[in-house]
């Protein structure tokens, strides 16, 4: 594999990993009202489409190759924006943003 394509393919792993554990907070927070087979049996479908998600993307980017590296990063990015979501007010920052987007 070229040495570009799998600094990418590192890149694309991180952001899964934010985005994965974005995504999976707010899975727990609407799921949290239901009975426990009911958030068993959708927790359980959340994971298998977001690994199928990042199986298609890794195939569309390097062909399907997937190193134990590529998972290191996505735990990495993963646990960092769980960290970040401690430290930093995401809401702030984001809100902000869109708030200049929209006025121009």
């Amino acid at each position: 594999m070229e040495e570009t394509l799998q600094l990418f393919s590192f890149f694309l792993s991180f952001l899964f990993g934010f985005f994965f554990h974005f995504f999976s907070f707010f899975h727990f927070k609407i799921c949290d009202k239901y009975s426990i087979y009911f958030r068993y049996f959708v927790t359980f479908l959340f994971v298998l489409d977001s690994v199928l998600i990042y199986l298609l993307l890794l195939y569309y980017l390097n062909g399907g190759v997937l190193h134990i590296y590529f998972l290191i990063f996505v735990f990495l990015g993963f646990f960092s924006y769980g960290y970040l979501s401690k430290h930093v007010n995401f809401s702030k920052i984001l809100s902000s943003r869109i708030v200049k987007f929209f006025r121009k």
